[in-house]
């Protein structure tokens, strides 16, 4: 069972050499590291060809900028393993990472599979709740919000016509998030943190909102929202809601924190706006209860 780990950057001269030595001293090597350049105007693309010239598992894709959502679709339909994993560029992973792989992957071939992470070397509490007994809705609902460090199945992404829209251009995950929910039948779950979330190395300079990047993320979760409903067909609306307001939640998360110029009162009349229009997304009344939803779901 072959697999490729893809692995998008731009301008990551930092990050990057930590990233590709983490995949190249595993236990047990990795059948492809596909690493795609998007346009970097850094050292990074330079970087990435030595390690191509000296490693035969290596192989780098370089393109015009395109965003992170072409750059995505770009790996997945070039990558040639049997399983793809999207590790991040400023991420690394643990020596054992495909070890654990290999040995779930050995038990059965699932669709998708799912592992805990550390964020900047800590446990990372919302992608840590994985137990023997986890279903793949529980999972889903509670922690499912990135593609990055889950292994999935080429075939199960090719037969359900999964794909990023590349439209848009920042929270590319959303609109595949929900389309990977409600077709993913069989999941299974690794035990033990492999991958390396790294977050602060400037986050500020990495997410500021502003009033047209806050509507564009609520257009594409709107959007996926409706793509949902459609899917389901009404045979599990609980699901579908649980889904959208953990998706929404984040992002309102990010936005309170993390937004310049903009008003939490703004915020929340852009939320009752959601609600008017998605019925089915319900968010707690109560300011202290809204807040404690979304720092229950994030932290």
């Amino acid at each position: 069972m072959k697999l490729s780990v893809l692995v998008p950057c731009y301008n990551e001269e930092l990050y990057i050499k930590r990233c590709i030595d983490s995949l190249l001293n595993q236990t047990i090597k990795i059948d492809e590291i596909l690493i795609l350049n998007d346009g970097s105007t850094d050292n990074t693309l330079s970087i990435i060809k030595e390690y191509e010239l000296n490693n035969d598992n290596v192989r780098v894709l370089n393109i015009e900028n395109k965003g992170l959502t072409a750059g995505r679709n770009t790996l997945i339909n070039n990558c040639k393993g049997d399983y793809f994993y999207f590790v991040d560029a400023d991420d690394w992973v643990e020596d054992k990472c495909v070890q654990h792989f290999k040995d779930k992957v050995s038990e059965k071939e699932y669709e998708c599979i799912f592992s805990p992470c550390y964020k900047n070397n800590k446990t990372f509490k919302t992608h840590s709740k994985i137990k023997k007994n986890t279903t793949k809705e529980k999972y889903c609902i509670d922690n499912l919000t990135y593609v990055w460090n889950i292994f999935f199945k080429k075939s199960f992404w090719i037969d359900n016509n999964l794909s990023y829209d590349e439209k848009y251009k920042m929270f590319e995950d959303i609109g595949a998030i929900v389309k990977i929910m409600i077709k993913l039948n069989d999941a299974g779950f690794i035990l033990e943190k492999s991958y390396h979330w790294t977050t602060d190395k400037n986050p500020k300079s990495r997410f500021v909102f502003e009033k047209d990047k806050l509507d564009m993320a609520i257009g594409q979760m709107q959007s996926a929202f409706i793509d949902a409903n459609n899917e389901f067909k009404g045979k599990n609306p609980r699901y579908v809601n649980d889904i959208l307001a953990f998706l929404l939640s984040i992002n309102i998360n990010y936005v309170l924190f993390l937004s310049e110029g903009i008003s939490k009162k703004e915020y929340i009349k852009k939320i009752k706006k959601i609600e008017k229009e998605n019925g089915m997304i319900k968010f707690p009344k109560s300011p202290w209860k809204f807040m404690f939803f979304i720092l229950y779901k994030i932290f």
